[in-house]
């Protein structure tokens, strides 16, 4: 199945790294353009962490280890609120047809975004 003709004109893209995948969800809600993106092989709130990060601009393993300043914090506290209109997560192990599914269950995504590790 070729997601990319079933899913046109919404924007599909298959991504094999977190951090970059992370960042193209927040540049994309930046944009006004919402996202949908769906884990392959990476835990939920790995991913969330690493897209919170991206969005507020602080380095991941600054969060990670809980060594971020006050701004930073703030500037995390501020991305979460932001993101939570814009960017849904869903982690479940799915096939290319259940994606489908549940992208047609959830038509105002612009967006799609795919994270594959297990390759």
């Amino acid at each position: 199945m070729d997601l990319k003709a079933e899913l046109y004109p919404k924007q599909v893209m298959f991504m094999e790294n977190a951090d970059t995948m992370s960042e193209v969800a927040a540049q994309n809600a930046q944009q006004g353009r919402q996202s949908l993106c769906f884990l392959r092989g990476l835990p939920k709130e790995v991913f969330t962490g690493k897209l919170l990060c991206a969005a507020a601009d602080v380095a991941w393993e600054k969060a990670e280890r809980g060594t971020c300043s006050a701004a930073e914090w703030e500037r995390l506290m501020a991305a979460a609120n932001f993101l939570c209109g814009n960017v849904r997560i869903d982690s479940a192990a799915m096939g290319d047809e259940e994606i489908l599914a549940q992208c047609k269950r959830l038509p105002s995504a612009d967006v799609i975004l795919i994270l594959s590790l297990a390759k």
